[in-house]
């Protein structure tokens, strides 16, 4: 549980890092690119615009695929989308960029919190989510910072820096999905196919059955035993 809770705050931690580290950007966008009061508008609003979009179909897709699919879905395109909006170098380039990272955190957030959800205990849900949000909130600090350092850098090392350490999350996320997906198949495949019934004994279909069946059979009376009614035995007459 610690791990999967660290996993949900790094994806959490890097989102929202991202998401705040475009403000101290803009000055550098304006002199590189000409971008203009209405143009920043836009690309402030592409990334929430992304992330509204994708919301319904992050949620479909965890039902369907999975929340570890989902959030390596959403994890590979965060990378993808953080190199290209660290090299883009036009406008529309970075508008589409942020539109999609949007996109990648929908996914990201949904897939991570409902992994997290599914896996904690009932009454620790409250205090796990809770500190996921921490994370989130620390992220959102940090990301002026690496605005910052990516305006004296140059956006391709910041956040080329950036992507590596989603694909490094992605690959955790993949490798618990590998993990889970041989599990369950070795476990089928010990459980239910011919060399289980072959090597052990035949499965029951009900799992209980063999323990009915040893109940019915102590209950059952012995061949030759005599039978006893319910009522008191009259020794009056011996």
């Amino acid at each position: 549980m610690r791990r999967l809770l660290l996993l949900t705050s790094a994806i959490v931690l890097v989102d929202t890092m991202f998401f705040a580290a475009l403000t101290p950007l803009l000055p550098h966008y304006v002199d590189e690119l000409g971008l203009g009061k209405a143009g920043a508008g836009v690309l402030q609003a592409m990334y929430p615009l992304g992330a509204l979009v994708a919301g319904i179909p992050s949620g479909i897709a965890a039902a369907r695929l999975g929340v570890k699919r989902t959030v390596l879905i959403g994890l590979s395109l965060l990378t993808l989308t953080t190199v290209a909006f660290g090299l883009a170098d036009s406008v529309w380039a970075l508008d589409l960029a942020r539109f999609l990272q949007g996109v990648s955190s929908a996914f990201s957030w949904t897939g991570a919190l409902a992994w997290l959800v599914a896996a904690a205990p009932a009454g620790r849900r409250g205090r796990l989510i809770g500190s996921a949000f921490g994370a989130a909130i620390v992220g959102a600090l940090f990301g002026p910072v690496l605005g910052a350092v990516a305006s004296f850098t140059g956006p391709g090392v910041a956040f080329g820096a950036v992507a590596g350490v989603a694909l490094v999350l992605a690959a955790v996320a993949a490798f618990s999905l590998v993990a889970s997906i041989i599990g369950l198949w070795a476990a089928n495949t010990t459980l239910n196919t011919d060399r289980w019934v072959a090597t052990v004994a035949p499965l029951p279909r009900d799992p209980g059955a063999k323990e009915k069946g040893a109940w019915a059979e102590a209950q059952a009376p012995r061949v030759g035993a005599p039978l006893r009614s319910g009522a008191p035995e009259d020794t009056s007459k011996v």
